[in-house]
């Protein structure tokens, strides 16, 4: 199944799928029926129990290709970072939180805070 991502969007809401995005962008996902084996329960761990009853109600059994919007998570993180850094953690605290995730080195994360606070 391929649909447009504002659709998967509206069908498990926006936090849900920046989680789906950040989990597995840019490929095709098997969405399981049921919940209850190890793709579901991998499915509720990213998602979440709600998020991921509801993509199973409308997708189980088949597949959708989830679509790979950088862009969104770049900004997602940028706003995650923001809110750490108000929130008094350091740079290098920062850089660490996203060391795996996202790979973000020092500089990195004090180009997403510039570029933060240029466009408040």
């Amino acid at each position: 199944m391929s649909d447009p991502a504002n659709l998967i969007d509206e069908v498990i809401g926006r936090d849900a799928y920046l989680s789906l995005v950040e989990w597995s962008g840019g490929i095709s996902l098997y969405v399981p029926a049921t919940l209850d084996n190890s793709a579901g329960r991998e499915l509720i761990q990213q998602l979440g129990q709600e998020a991921a009853e509801k993509l199973s109600a409308w997708a189980g059994g088949s597949s959708i290709a989830v679509p790979a919007e950088l862009w969104r998570l770049r900004r997602k993180r940028q706003r995650d970072i923001l809110a750490m850094r108000r929130r008094g953690m350091t740079v290098q605290e920062i850089s660490r939180k996203f060391t795996y995730q996202a790979r973000y080195t020092e500089r990195q994360i004090y180009r997403l805070l510039s570029d933060a606070e240029n466009a408040s």
